[in-house]
């Protein structure tokens, strides 16, 4: 069981308001999960083999190349205006 004390040390780490009546309940609600961590803990694991993820992919990410696809003629017809060589656009904000 997990006392109120601890919850409010745990709130005021988390930097969390927490009101008084709420204290009880989340003390219940924290021992409860601790319990099933001891629950857990009491699981004979020796013979299941350890895993380091859900995929035996290595590298699921392709290789970074560059190119120069961007064509600034084609950007620079799409605006609206221009002056004095460069893209002029509406204001946003009066």
């Amino acid at each position: 069981m997990v006392s109120k004390e601890e919850v409010k040390r745990l709130a005021a780490l988390a930097r969390l308001q927490m009101p008084a009546e709420q204290e009880e309940k989340m003390a219940q609600d924290l021992g409860g999960i601790l319990d099933h961590f001891k629950e857990l803990e009491s699981l004979n694991t020796e013979n299941v083999n350890s895993i380091s993820g859900g995929t035996d992919l290595t590298n699921v990410l392709r290789e970074d190349e560059v190119s120069n696809k961007f064509n600034q003629s084609a950007v620079v017809k799409s605006f609206p205006k221009e002056k004095d060589g460069y893209n002029s656009v509406p204001p946003v904000f009066n």
